[in-house]
């Protein structure tokens, strides 16, 4: 399609090109009062001005679809990327950061391409033709015609370099707004509880501040080169006009005034032609700094490398079992590890509870066996395989996980239990029984059942039905290991233990890793794992804790008297 635009832009460039000799001729024609030529001429100037016509929508057309699909690729690049990089590489950039690098900056490069690839055909062609034209001419025309140019020129690299600096700054700047926006969209309720919205509104006026600040320097500075260069081409023309002027005056010979006096009207609008095509560079210009800031913006998400390197296997060394051995890790730039010398196993059939005070590691545990990060030290093994001998399809294949804050999407009930690439294997009796036994029984009471559809983040649901259908949606997964991250914070004690009663009957043949808080959700578990600043401090069952583990006796302790 760029070829086609080049060629299109090529014959426009050519017939416009046309249209100053056709003046010429017009002109002559027309001092000689013979009408017939004029009216023959004038004809095939009009057919000459239609195909422009024509050729400059195809242009148009052809230009608008290759940027709008350029960005579209754009788009899904970066989309994809920031969906499969590890969280380690996706926390280098801000939620509001990547919104505005995936929109707003992509918007600018779409646009900046739209005009470059019109006046990266156009202008040089126009300007190199038109200069070939003019120079037939009087000499006097051209040099006035190199002058104008330089000064234009000069116009644009002054303004250009004063504006950079600041123009580099505007997509920086507009990060900040789309954050405050999302800190203010998504804590609504605090602020409102609070009255806090003079604060808030103070912290979003700053933000919009800076940005109006930012742009209105960049329009000052560059405002002046647009009026500048009409103005420049303006006096170029009657400078055309003024020396035409002063060589006819001085001419004896009539006929030979009257040739010139035409010509000067073909060579003015040659050097209008010049000007316009240098105006079309000053133009594509001034959007290139704004653009090649969105551009890198975007590269550094793009080029961004994948920390963990995945495997190609798709098949463990045994037959259920997850394994730490002497695990430490910690996070990018942390001061100290966030766990430190993990070991435990858990085979098929067993159910490994890990409890701690806040800070501990818990979760951490969790996002080590899901691999979302390498540990700095030690082996992660599922069936008896590293994690990263395993391909990334393969070991999500095998872990479902259940969070305390789930990812709720847009879209029917049904529709997020039944999640993934696998989905199409699984049927609405699995969906059924996988809402059974999550006590996700509300569904129910909805008119259209399972295919209710819920709003983005599930904001039409409570916090315990949010997290019942994370539950079913790890269910319905049916995968060897099941995670539980403090899966059940939200539940009522009545809804927690009819959960864990249908969960016992239907998962006794799976790997059960429960993360919490209550005493009652971990005391009946095959292996309790008792954290405490990123440390094993206690590991076994219920009773033998209670017997071995301060801690362990400090927590049920403190349960006991809330509940009390």
């Amino acid at each position: 399609m760029v070829a086609v635009t080049a060629v299109a832009v090529l014959c426009q460039v050519y017939l416009e090109l046309k249209l100053p000799d056709y003046m010429r001729i017009i002109t002559d024609q027309f001092l000689v009062e013979n009408t017939d030529a004029v009216v023959r001429y004038g004809t095939e100037m009009l057919v000459c001005v239609t195909f422009i016509l024509l050729l400059a929508v195809l242009v148009s057309y052809l230009t608008a679809y290759v940027s709008t699909s350029v960005s579209r690729n754009i788009r899904h690049a970066t989309f994809e990327k920031v969906l499969n990089l590890p969280l380690a590489d996706a926390s280098r950039f801000s939620a509001p950061s990547l919104i505005t690098r995936s929109t707003n900056d992509v918007l600018h490069v779409q646009m900046f391409l739209a005009t470059c690839i019109q006046i990266t055909f156009r202008a040089p062609i126009l300007t190199v033709w038109a200069i070939l034209k003019i120079l037939d001419g009087d000499p006097n025309w051209a040099v006035a015609t190199l002058v104008a140019t330089v000064i234009m020129v000069i116009v644009m690299l002054v303004s250009f370099y004063y504006a950079l600096p600041k123009i580099g700054r505007v997509q920086w700047l507009t990060d900040g707004i789309s954050k405050n926006l999302r800190e203010n969209l998504s804590g609504m309720r605090v602020i409102r509880a609070y009255n806090a919205e003079e604060l808030r509104d103070g912290c979003f006026q700053e933000s919009n501040q800076r940005l109006l600040d930012n742009n209105l320097y960049v329009t000052k500075v560059m405002s002046f080169s647009g009026p500048v260069s009409q103005m420049i081409s303006d006096i170029l023309v009657l400078t055309i006009y003024w020396m035409g002027a002063l060589i006819i005056t001085g001419m004896n010979d009539y006929d030979q005034s009257l040739m010139l006096f035409s010509a000067m009207v073909a060579y003015a609008t040659y050097a209008a032609l010049i000007l316009q095509a240098i105006n079309g560079f000053i133009g594509m210009y001034r959007a290139l700094p704004k653009a090649l800031v969105s551009l890198r913006r975007i590269g550094e998400v793009l080029d961004t490398e994948d920390s963990l390197e995945y495997g190609n296997e798709t098949e463990g060394r045994d037959e259920g079992s997850v394994e730490f051995r002497n695990v430490s890790f910690t996070y990018p730039d942390a001061e100290y590890p966030a766990v430190s010398n993990i070991s435990f196993t858990v085979r098929r059939g067993e159910t490994l509870a890990v409890i701690g005070p806040t800070g501990s590691g818990k979760s951490t545990i969790v996002d080590l066996l899901l691999r979302y990060y390498d540990p700095s030290e030690g082996t992660v093994l599922v069936d008896g395989r590293d994690v990263k001998e395993y391909s990334k399809e393969a070991l999500a294949g095998k872990i479902a996980c259940a969070e305390q804050r789930p990812a709720i999407f847009a879209g029917s009930i049904a529709e997020n239990i039944n999640y993934g690439s696998t989905g199409d294997e699984r049927s609405s009796r699995d969906i059924d029984e996988a809402i059974r036994i999550s006590q996700a029984d509300f569904v129910n009471d909805f008119p259209e059942g399972t295919e209710h559809v819920v709003e983005e983040n599930g904001r039409d649901l409570s916090g315990g039905q949010r997290q019942r259908i994370s539950i079913a949606r790890a269910l319905c997964k049916h995968t060897d290991i099941l995670i539980f991250d403090d899966s059940c914070s939200a539940l009522d004690f009545r809804t927690e233990a009819a959960f864990r009663k249908e969960l016992k009957k239907a998962v006794s043949d799976k790997i059960v890793i429960t993360v919490a808080q209550r005493i009652g959700t971990v005391a009946d578990a095959d292996h309790i794992l008792v954290l405490d600043h990123g440390r094993i401090v206690g590991l076994g069952k219920h009773n033998e804790l209670l017997a071995e583990c301060q801690l362990y006796r400090e927590i049920v302790r403190s349960q006991q008297e809330d509940t009390a």
